[in-house]
């Protein structure tokens, strides 16, 4: 067993940026069903109001999709059943959060697959 530094596998430059990463994500399929979890129950009702000001919450699921801890799947489901429960409620803030989040997911996703397969377009026109 080494750790980290024994390994010198993270240079000075990304120590800060590791450090945050860590106290924000904790891998897992466990710790991505309890980030998903607290985000929809604690957060989502006020996604579409918070997302606008600077240094505000995120959902901190990105780790977890790029790891494939969470699917995009899930996600949107999850989300989707608390649209569903806030449509019976009447709670309109709740249901534009829903939108504004689900709309962000799949900007990040399209984002991802442009990358993926046309990883030029970082560089020049599509």
């Amino acid at each position: 067993m080494c750790s980290v530094e024994e390994l010198g596998l993270e240079d000075e430059a990304e120590k800060s940026s590791n450090s945050l990463l860590g106290r924000g994500w904790s891998p897992g399929w466990g710790n991505a069903d309890k980030a998903l979890a607290e985000f929809v129950e604690q957060h989502l009702v006020g996604h579409a109001k918070s997302r606008l000001r600077v240094g505000s919450f995120s959902s901190l699921l990105s780790p977890y999709l790029h790891f494939g801890e969470l699917s995009v799947r899930k996600v949107f489901r999850c989300v989707q059943m608390k649209q569903l429960l806030w449509s019976k409620e009447e709670n309109s803030v709740g249901k534009e959060s829903v939108t504004q989040f689900l709309r962000s997911i799949g900007l990040r996703e399209c984002s991802r697959y442009l990358c993926f397969n046309f990883p030029f377009t970082h560089e020049r026109l599509l």
